[in-house]
């Protein structure tokens, strides 16, 4: 019987193994301790990461066989900006590792960083793992092969992935379906599924799929050498599903993503995006053109930019590229009915001009406006597109008939932009004004009207016997 034994492990990845035991036991052949805690700890960039697993654990040598029985994970992060620690993990399940059998199993359940968590794997030539590899290291030419499913939900894959995806792909073999619900940009996104193979120090993803509101998108995935590559292409996907509430279409498109695990910075994200018929809210583009070519009115037209407009379009190409910090909108060009607009933009804001023409395509004139995207809101530079108006087709004449329109314009801008509530009413004191006490004459009537005084009426009508 031992007592209170700890090993500590250290590598120059910064990262640190601890085991501790309260006692052991040995019989000549296994070791058994019915509480063992191991604890595993890396840096990140942000911090370090620490899991701690406690179990009972008996440990057969010769062959070398592993059982822990009921294991309980948890997980902790210090961030290195203020050193606060928070816990973000807390997982149970077993592991056993049999060599005779020269097979494994893994089972866990629960929250690791936050997000719901199924595991469940089984592991196939045991001996390659390099635990074993001390005593079998002939015993198998093969790597391990982990075959089995993987469930988490909510999940931040850039707190863990980075961290052990080459380790991982240089120890094992797998053959692992999996299906993640992660957090991300785009809060549409609800799964992300696929079958992942760990062959040849290489990882890849097939049968991927991008599970959406209004379809999947599917995708591939590769790493290598902590190199690693996604490439989507997709179609019939409403484009609601990625931009926000400011158009909406049936969308077909590309993706290529490529990075580097160990250098963040380099992630490089290419898309092209096309929607051949759809709807554009918040402007409505061949109302602001027939405004202009029949009234030419001083101010924008407000009515043309209302929460309610809208105007169709078709043929939308857009180009984005995005990096670790940055997402641009390197171009979008979509036309509808006589018009056509070219813009560029972040993902805040997007800018650039639309061109409008009449019927005959002879230019009619230039409209820049820009456009914020998380509450979309157009802004139109309307006097910049007067004068183009103005140099393009001078100035209208002026009729009756114009006046009209013009003045019923304006008074309808007035009215939808009418707020009761700005409008002060002036504060009036009325003066105090006492009435006059006025007491009634105390008359007295005389005797002979008291009869009258104390009878009632008759109302039986005249016409119906009594």
């Amino acid at each position: 019987m031992f007592s209170d034994l700890q090993l500590t492990i250290q590598t120059p990845q910064t990262t640190e193994i601890r085991f501790h035991t309260p006692s052991l036991s040995w019989n000549g052949q296994t070791i058994a301790s019915s509480e063992c805690h191991a604890n595993y700890a890396y840096a990140t960039p942000n911090g370090s990461q620490t899991f701690v697993a406690t179990s009972p654990v008996s440990v057969t040598l010769n062959p070398l066989a592993i059982y822990a029985p009921s294991i309980a994970i948890t997980a902790s992060a210090i961030s290195s900006s203020d050193g606060v620690e928070s816990r973000n993990g807390n997982i149970e399940g077993s592991l056993f590792l049999d060599s005779p059998m020269n097979q494994g199993e893994i089972k866990l359940s629960g929250h690791i960083f936050n997000a719901p968590t199924n595991i469940q794997l089984q592991i196939a030539n045991v001996t390659s793992l390099p635990l074993f590899n001390a005593s079998q290291q002939e015993a198998s030419q093969k790597k391990a092969l982990v075959t089995g499913t993987l469930q988490l939900d909510r999940f931040d894959i850039s707190k863990t992935l980075p961290q052990w995806s080459s380790k991982i792909v240089q120890t094992v073999d797998a053959e692992v379906a999996f299906s993640i619900s992660p957090t991300a940009p785009f809060e549409k996104l609800q799964h992300v599924t696929g079958n992942l193979t760990i062959q040849n120090n290489q990882a890849k993803i097939h049968h991927g799929q991008w599970v959406l509101p209004s379809g999947n998108a599917p995708y591939t995935a590769t790493l290598l050498d902590d190199q690693w590559q996604v490439n989507s292409e997709w179609k019939n996907i409403d484009i609601n599903d990625f931009a926000p509430k400011l158009l909406a279409g049936q969308s077909s498109g590309t993706l290529k993503a490529t990075g580097d695990f160990t250098k963040p910075d380099l992630t490089r994200i290419e898309s092209t995006i096309h929607v051949g018929q759809g709807v554009l809210y918040g402007i409505n583009l061949p109302q602001i053109a027939e405004i202009m070519r029949t009234e030419q009115p001083a101010t924008t037209p407000l009515e043309a930019v209302s929460q309610q407009s809208s105007c169709a379009f078709y043929n939308l190409e857009t180009r984005i590229a995005a990096t670790k910090n940055q997402f641009n909108i390197e171009s979008a060009a979509l036309a509808g009915d006589g018009w056509q607009a070219a813009l560029s933009g972040s993902s805040h804001q997007i800018s650039g001009a639309v061109q409008f023409a009449n019927a005959d395509n002879k230019a009619l004139f230039t409209l820049p406006l820009k456009v914020t995207l998380k509450d979309p809101k157009w802004q139109l530079d309307w006097e910049t597109a007067i004068q183009s108006a103005i140099a393009t087709q001078g100035e209208l004449p002026w009729s009756l008939q114009r006046f009209k329109n013009k003045l019923s314009r304006e008074l309808e801008d007035w009215w939808n932009n009418f707020d009761p509530m700005t409008i002060e009413l002036p504060n009036v004191e009325l003066p105090n004004i006492e009435l006059p006490e006025i007491e009634l004459p105390n008359v007295e009537l005389p005797d002979w009207l008291a009869p009258y005084l104390d009878s009632k009426p008759d109302n039986t009508p005249q016409n119906q016997p009594v």
